[in-house]
């Protein structure tokens, strides 16, 4: 969907919550609308968040545990690090 205001920004950033959306709709598709009932399973991501429903998704996926104390830093951005492991555990199975 671009960053907005019909762009790409091809050189911006991404954060954990964008990331997440992005490896979801990779594997299988955007979850359905009502996908977000049932309780959080990060502190830090109200299931309010535009990004709740594919944060909770990827983390039933076990591709991710987050980033520590029952959060997810969702508006952290990711290295090329982190990003290799959550492809890595998302579409190689890999842990």
């Amino acid at each position: 969907g671009g960053c907005g205001g019909g762009n790409y920004c091809p050189q911006g950033l991404v954060t954990r919550e964008q990331m997440a959306a992005f490896i979801v709709r990779a594997v299988e598709g955007e979850p359905p609308l009502d996908y977000c009932s049932g309780v959080s399973p990060f502190h830090d991501v109200a299931p309010s968040s535009l990004y709740y429903q594919n944060i909770k998704r990827l983390e039933e996926l076990h591709v991710t545990q987050g980033c520590g104390d029952g959060n997810y830093c969702p508006g952290n951005e990711v290295n090329r690090e982190e990003m290799a492991a959550f492809l890595a555990r998302a579409f190689l199975d890999m842990d």
